[in-house]
C-alpha cells in the first residue's frame, strides 16, 4: 500500500536525522522531499534484493560456483556499461530529468544486445547455441 510505504519512509528519514518539519506528517497523502528518498531508496533496495534472489535460483539451476557467478557478472557488467556509453552518446545529455525518471534510471537492470552476449561468451571458451 502507497500510504504505508509513504509512513514507512517517513519514519526511515526521521531515523536518519531529518527534522520532523522536513518530513511531514504520518498518515498524510501529502509528502515530503526527503521522504520521496527514502521511498526511493526503499523501492532500489526491493528491486535491487529481487535481482540477487533470481541470480541465486539462476546459480543453482546451472551448478556454477559463487566465484564463476562473480566473473560471469563482472563480465557482464562490462559488456553493460559499454551499451549505457553507446546509449549515451545517442541521447541528449543536457535535458533535465524528472525524479520518476532517475528513479527508474537507477532501478533499471543492466541489459545487453544478444549479439554482445554471443561475443562475450565466446571470449571465456563457451558457444551459445541459438535456436527458436
Amino acid at each position: 500500500d502507497l500510504y504505508l510505504s509513504l509512513d514507512r519512509a517517513r519514519r526511515k528519514a526521521l531515523d536518519a536525522g531529518v527534522p520532523e518539519e522536513d518530513v511531514g506528517q504520518i498518515g498524510s497523502p501529502r509528502i515530503r522531499f526527503f521522504p520521496v528518498v527514502h521511498l526511493a531508496r526503499a523501492f532500489l533496495k526491493n528491486l535491487t534484493q529481487k535481482v540477487l534472489e533470481r541470480e541465486e535460483a539462476a546459480m543453482r539451476a546451472v551448478r556454477f560456483s559463487s566465484t564463476e557467478v562473480m566473473e560471469l557478472r563482472a563480465l557482464f557488467e562490462r559488456e553493460a556499461q559499454e551499451c549505457i556509453k553507446e546509449e549515451q552518446q545517442h541521447d541528449k545529455e543536457d535535458e533535465p530529468r524528472s525524479l520518476g525518471t532517475v528513479i527508474r534510471l537507477l532501478g533499471q537492470e543492466a541489459r545487453v544486445p544478444i549479439s554482445r552476449v554471443i561475443l562475450m561468451t565466446a571470449r571465456i571458451g563457451a558457444r551459445i547455441k541459438i535456436s527458436q
